[in-house]
C-alpha cells in the first residue's frame, strides 16, 4: 500500500490549487473506472482546502505508515502488534507527524503514535529508561492530595496557556484513581478536565514498568468518546508488550535501579501531564474540519482501491 499511497500523493503536487476540474495523474489510468471516480473525488476535495493545509495533508500522508501487523519499538525493546483500524508511526516518523500536526515539537523520549481510521484519535508512546522501578512504596500513593497538586499546576499554568492563545484549563476530577495492575506490572489512571474552546476531556494515562524503564502510553479524548474498558488505551495495552529480556520479570540482581519507586513515578508523570492533556485537540483546532474529513477519506478510499488491485 506504501508505494500506491506514494504515488497518488506525488501527483498531488500537480494539482493546480483552486482548480475546478482537477485531475487525477496518468499513473492510475490501469485503474477501474469507479476507482478513478474515487480518485478524482479527493483530487476535489484537496483543491479546496487552502493551501497550507493541503501542505500538511500531503505531508501527512507522505509519512512512513504502518498498517496491521507486528512492529519492533527499538528505543524501549518492545512490541506493537497493530489491530485493525488503526496506524501507526514509529520513531522520527512520529516526530514528524506530531510536528506538522502540533507547530514546533521537541520530544525525544517520544518513540510512536498510534491513530484510528477516523483521526479522531490519537494515541502517544513514550518511553524513559531510568531503571528499575520498584513498586515497593505504591502504598505510599495519596490519590486526593494528587489531584489537588495537578489542579494547582494546571491553574498555574493557565497564564503561560493565555499568553500563546489557548483558553485555561480547569481539573474537575478523577474519571480513574491510580490503580496497579500487577499481573501486567502497569499502572494506569484518567482525569477529567475542561475548557471553554475543547469542552470536557479527559486524559488516560498508563505507565507500563520493563525492566529498564518504562512506556508511558497516553490517550486523550473528549469526555462522551471515553471508554474505561474497551477504549483505544485499553486496545493499545494489550497490543503492547516488552520483547523477552526487557519485561519486568527480567529484572536481574545488579540492573540499574531508578532513583524513584512506582508512587514518586506516578506523582512525577500526573504533576505535569495534566497541563498538556488538550494536546490531540490543539491539532483539531490548527486543523480545519475539512482536513481532518480529507484526511479520513484518503485512506479509506486509498485502501480500497489498493486491496481491489490486489484480489485483481
Amino acid at each position: 500500500m506504501l508505494k500506491f499511497l506514494a504515488a497518488f500523493l506525488l501527483g498531488l503536487s500537480s494539482i493546480p490549487l483552486y482548480s475546478s476540474e482537477p485531475t487525477a495523474p496518468a499513473q492510475f489510468e490501469n485503474i477501474s473506472e469507479e476507482e478513478k471516480e474515487e480518485l478524482q473525488s479527493l483530487y476535489e476535495m484537496l483543491s479546496d482546502l487552502p493551501e497550507k493545509e493541503r501542505e500538511i495533508a500531503i505531508a501527512f500522508y507522505s509519512l512512513d505508515w504502518k498498517d496491521s501487523g507486528t512492529h519492533k519499538l527499538e528505543q524501549s525493546n518492545s512490541t506493537i502488534s497493530l489491530p485493525e483500524g488503526y496506524r501507526l508511526l514509529i520513531g522520527d516518523e512520529a516526530k514528524k507527524g506530531r510536528k506538522l500536526t502540533c507547530g514546533d515539537f521537541e520530544n525525544p523520549n517520544l518513540e510512536a503514535t498510534v491513530y484510528n481510521d477516523d483521526f479522531e484519535n490519537v494515541i502517544i508512546f513514550e518511553n524513559l529508561q531510568g531503571g528499575y522501578v520498584s513498586i515497593d512504596d505504591w502504598e505510599d500513593l495519596d490519590p486526593e492530595s494528587l489531584l489537588k497538586s495537578i489542579s494547582e499546576n494546571t491553574e498555574k499554568a493557565n497564564e503561560e496557556r493565555k499568553k500563546n492563545g489557548f483558553n485555561t484549563l480547569h481539573v474537575v476530577g478523577w474519571v480513574q484513581k491510580p490503580l496497579l495492575d500487577k499481573l501486567t506490572n502497569t499502572v494506569y489512571w484518567a482525569i477529567e478536565a475542561e475548557s471553554a474552546d475543547e469542552g470536557a476531556i479527559v486524559n488516560s494515562v498508563a505507565l507500563r514498568l520493563g525492566r529498564e524503564g518504562f512506556e508511558k502510553i497516553v490517550w486523550v479524548t473528549q469526555k462522551e468518546s471515553y471508554v474505561p474498558f474497551g477504549g483505544h488505551l485499553e486496545v493499545m495495552l494489550r497490543a503492547h508488550s516488552f520483547d523477552p529480556g526487557y519485561r519486568y520479570s527480567d529484572y536481574k540482581e545488579g540492573d540499574k535501579m531508578a532513583s524513584y519507586g512506582i508512587a514518586a513515578l506516578v506523582a512525577a508523570t500526573m504533576g505535569g501531564k495534566i497541563i498538556k492533556a488538550s494536546g490531540f485537540f490543539v491539532i483539531l483546532k490548527k486543523l480545519s474540519g475539512i482536513l481532518i474529513a480529507t484526511l479520513a477519506a484518503i485512506f479509506y478510499k486509498l485502501k480500497n482501491i489498493f486491496k481491489h488491485k490486489n484480489e485483481g
